[in-house]
């Protein structure tokens, strides 16, 4: 079972690498990881192709948004199943790919998720928060949760030719994505309680309170837009389900 690896970056030479290198120690033996670059000046670019081998496809074009950048990774990707990893997030073991697809085989799900960390960006030994997830469940998908959006992989047959990120949804388009594909999903998607993804923090969907109020304002879009009731007390759920990442136990 072959697994892609589709990574948006745009100016982020700093933390690309450790992207790649936590792709590249996958012990999984068929994969390929698509970085869709939108034009990078800060040698983002040099850096991608001195790590390069054949087991990544370099792509650098100009595009709207990340969102656009993760669509054209899809629309080119060979996999069964895809995975999303931002450059400046990596796999927190080098078990986590081959994890899925024994998941996957097992079971027969058509997607997978785990657990997140996000951690301090420059320092990812520091843990600022912990998104220990949970068995999934429809009705609380409708009541505003979801899984870690970085932490899903899904079979691309799940995905086909029409399911693609919306690019007027900001950085809640992975929220309108997993809503549409999960709301009818049978059989129910996999959750398996290992951490997989750390996330360093004051990326494009956290780190500022004007980024919390466009994303508050895009979910109530989205919200209304995929027919679920009462949008403003979900939009409130949602944000009061993230309270227990932040109380971080040793």
């Amino acid at each position: 079972m072959k697994v892609s690896i589709v990574t948006p970056v745009l100016n982020c030479v700093e933390f690309i690498g450790s992207a790649i290198a936590s792709v590249k120690a996958q012990n999984h033996p068929h994969m390929e990881h698509i970085i869709i670059d939108g034009g990078s000046t800060d040698g983002t670019i040099g850096l991608v192709h001195s790590l390069a081998g054949s087991d990544i496809k370099f792509i650098s074009r100009a595009d709207s948004s990340m969102y656009e950048a993760i669509n054209h990774g899809l629309d080119v990707a060979e996999g069964d199943v895809i995975g999303i990893l931002n450059a400046d997030d990596f796999y927190a073991s080098p078990d986590i790919i081959s994890t899925v697809v024994k998941t996957i085989r097992d079971t027969g799900v058509l997607a997978v998720y785990g657990n997140l960390n996000v951690v301090c960006r420059r320092d990812p030994v520091r843990i600022t928060r912990k998104w220990t997830s949970s068995r999934f469940q429809c009705g609380r998908m409708r009541r505003g949760w979801m899984p870690p959006h970085p932490t899903v992989f899904i079979q691309r047959r799940l995905i086909g030719s029409g399911a693609r990120y919306s690019l007027n949804c900001g950085s809640s388009a992975d929220y309108d994505f997993l809503l549409r594909l999960f709301l009818n999903i049978q059989p129910a998607p996999a959750y398996v309680d290992k951490l997989f993804v750390c996330m360093r923090n004051g990326g494009i969907s956290n780190g500022s309170m004007k980024k919390a109020y466009h994303s508050l304002v895009n979910d109530y879009k989205i919200i209304r837009r995929n027919g679920l009731k009462m949008p403003f007390a979900i939009c409130l759920v949602k944000r009061l389900r993230k309270l227990d990442q932040f109380l971080i136990m040793d």
